[in-house]
């Protein structure tokens, strides 16, 4: 039998724990975010507001540019996040829902309905997941971009799903649905997956990562991966604006959905790409 989640917080703050499996949503920062997440084994696999990049938070949603108002860089834009509400089951299963409206505070255009499906720990597992759904609404004409383009410098192209990983991660080991391997090689490249997996500290070999499942019902399905693990810094993203801009009109809509497995040890990309099957048949 799954090993159910012990929930406490509120409205504000949920933190999740079963064993030591951890995850902590930040359900009114500017970019609602999970930090820390540790796997079953207690290993970290999030890190949040590093002095390089102080807006990386941990496992988290964030659009750059929301017609032209910066939400990734603190400073006008963001999400107006309203409460979080939350429910389980019997089976173990925790789902957080929460309304979050996109834009420059009081001008917001985008609303989004964000349900983040947390599935138990199996007993004696090596991961548990995370399904991770945006509706997204336009209330009148939007534009997302991400300037600069990745055509332009080699680190443009992000929006979307992000997890900013540990510096323990240095040497990670950076894996695609396509067989690439090294952040160099799956940067860019478009997939149905990305997995990011390095060691942790406090034990010499404790190894431990995270996956990133694209739904194939998303629009632009297969999005590029963002990968990078320069020195001490280690991200993954499901870069969904890569190839340009995404235009609304007033009333139009769509929906992101992702898979987030969070693992102990080093899977065999057999095992992620099953995942992955799994997860496309889920309707």
């Amino acid at each position: 039998m799954a090993e159910a989640w012990e929930i406490s917080g509120g409205e504000g703050d949920v933190h999740l724990r079963s064993g030591q499996a951890e995850l902590h949503y930040h359900a009114q920062h500017r970019l609602p975010y999970f930090h820390p997440v540790r796997t079953p084994a207690g290993r970290l696999v999030s890190l949040a507001v590093p002095q390089d990049h102080p807006w990386h938070v941990g496992l988290y949603f964030a659009w750059r540019f929301v017609n032209g108002v910066n939400c990734w860089e603190p400073g006008v834009g963001g999400a107006a996040a309203g409460p979080v509400r939350v429910e389980s089951d019997p089976g173990g299963t925790v789902v957080l829902r929460q309304g979050l409206l996109w834009g420059a505070p009081g001008a917001e255009p985008l609303r989004e309905e964000r349900q983040v499906v947390v599935h138990p720990p199996a007993p004696a597992g090596d991961g548990y997941l995370l399904d991770w759904t945006g509706v997204f609404l336009a209330d009148g004409p939007v534009t997302l971009a991400c300037t600069p383009p990745p055509s332009e410098v080699s680190w443009g192209g992000y929006a979307g799903l992000s997890l900013r990983l540990p510096r323990s991660f240095y040497n990670a080991r950076v894996r695609d649905a396509a067989g690439r391997e090294s952040a160099e090689r799956v940067h860019g490249q478009p997939g149905a997956w990305c997995d990011c997996t390095g060691k942790a500290d406090g034990e010499p070999d404790g190894v431990c990562g995270a996956a990133l499942i694209e739904h194939p019902s998303n629009p632009r399905h297969p999005s590029p991966s963002f990968a990078l693990t320069a020195g001490t810094l280690q991200f993954i993203q499901r870069a969904f604006l890569w190839s340009g801009p995404l235009l609304l009109g007033a009333g139009d809509s769509f929906c992101l959905r992702y898979r987030v497995w969070l693992h102990d040890g080093e899977p065999d990309p057999a095992e992620i790409a099953a995942e992955a099957a799994r997860f496309a048949a889920v309707p």
